[in-house]
């Protein structure tokens, strides 16, 4: 039985692969992929102490999606899995659009914000 959300799936699917037909030409081209687990700010005190086997906290709980990347734009999430001790990300979410980065810079981040990370 099929539902609205694999309909929905499917329906992506197909979308993405009529869009991308024009793109054959370029296939071969490589994009760098990044996987970001999380960020955060530490103070200059903080990294002078950092030594070997020093745990890092990060803010992201565990069992959330990481961020995916192409060439610096944000293309989706994943999982982290372990497959043959490597370590993989399995695709969680791609997402539809991408914004225009030109059109519209980010909000630089207050310091306030800074801290919480």
């Amino acid at each position: 039985m099929f539902t609205k959300e694999k309909i929905g799936m499917k329906r992506r699917e197909e979308q993405a692969a009529v869009n991308l037909d024009g793109f054959d030409f370029i296939g071969d081209v490589p994009v760098t992929i990044e996987v970001e687990l999380d960020r955060r700010t530490i103070s200059f005190r903080e990294l002078l102490d950092l030594r070997v086997g020093r745990v890092v906290a990060l803010t992201r709980p565990t069992g959330e999606n990481i961020d995916l990347y192409a060439g610096g734009v944000p293309i989706g999430n994943g999982e982290v899995l372990v497959v043959e001790s490597r370590l993989a990300v399995r695709v969680a979410d791609l997402r539809e659009a991408v914004e225009d980065e030109w059109e519209a810079p980010a909000p630089e981040a207050s310091a306030a914000e800074a801290v919480s990370l």
